[in-house]
This record gives structure tokens, sequence and C-alpha cells, in this order.
């Protein structure tokens, strides 16, 4: 049972979802987000393209584009206004640029992420790795070079902590 009203786990199981290529579920448990976002008029940042997603692999390719301008235009005026600091404003628009075949947009932000997040963690190397919404770029050289740059930071960061708990004899 998950409540109805959680939309951080909500969110979780649309895109866990996703990852499982069932877009009938994905698409019935966004929308139960949907409808709770307008409830407590909260706004997500992070989702739309995600919803745009999963309209577009079930075939209403309309209602998909619908959601991947929103989440544009919310990527986009987030990073304008840098009232809240979001690097993953930068992820979501390379991911719906990807997608679109926008290459050069996609690569642009995807970029600007890399210079934006502060740590690269296993789970952000995973998402990159698996996120479908990069399907199209997924082959391409820049692409896998822009994802060894973070597996190797996130390597040496991994090394440096390792190293100071072994100085400090905790591990």
């Amino acid at each position: 049972q998950i409540d109805p009203s959680n939309t951080t786990v909500i969110r979780g199981l649309g895109l866990t979802y996703i990852f499982l290529h069932q877009y009938d579920k994905a698409l019935e448990t966004y929308q139960k987000l949907l409808v709770q976002l307008e409830k407590s008029d909260l706004l997500s940042y992070n989702e739309m393209h995600r919803i745009g997603y999963a309209f577009w692999m079930k075939g209403f390719k309309e209602k998909a584009n619908y959601y991947f301008e929103k989440q544009i235009k919310l990527s986009t005026q987030g990073i304008d206004l840098q009232r809240i600091n979001n690097p993953f404003f930068h992820y979501d628009l390379a991911g719906v640029y990807a997608f679109l075949g926008e290459k050069e947009n996609a690569y642009e932000q995807l970029n600007l992420f890399m210079n934006t997040i502060k740590w690269k963690h296993s789970w952000i190397i995973i998402l990159i790795q698996n996120d479908p919404l990069f399907d199209r770029l997924r082959s391409e050289p820049r692409f896998q070079a822009i994802l060894n740059e973070i597996i190797s930071e996130h390597q040496a960061e991994h090394d440096r902590v390792s190293k100071w708990l072994k100085n400090q004899k905790i591990m």
C-alpha cells in the first residue's frame, strides 16, 4: 500500500516503472502524481519529462510533447532565476533534448550538469548509464566521454576517501 499523498514515493515508483519498461504502470502512477500536485498546489521540477516519456511510449505524442515543453520551461526558469540550486535542471534539459534529437543542446546541458554537480555519486552513474531519455546518444563517443569522466571523478573521490579512512585507521 502506498500513501497516495506521498509524492516522493509516487515519483520514485513512476521512475522505477519507466526503467522496467512498464509504461502502463508508469503512466498510471504519474497520473496519480499529477492529481496530488494539483491538490497540494505543488510544482514538480523534475518529473514533467518523465511523464512526457511515459505518454510518448504509450503513443500519446501530443500529450508527451506538452510535458516535454513544460519540463524545458520549468528547468530553464529554474536556471535563469537561480533561486533553486539544482544541477538537475541541466540534467533534465539534457534528457529532453536528447530524446527529441536536439543533440547539441543535450551535450551542452550535460556538460553544464557535469560542471555544476559537486559529487559524482554512483547512483548518478547508474542513472546516466540507464536513463532511456539518452538512448539516442548512448553509443556516441561524446556521450561515452562524458560518462567516462563522471566515472573517473567518482573513482578518484572514492580512492581519496578510502585513503583518508585508511590513514585514520578507520578502515
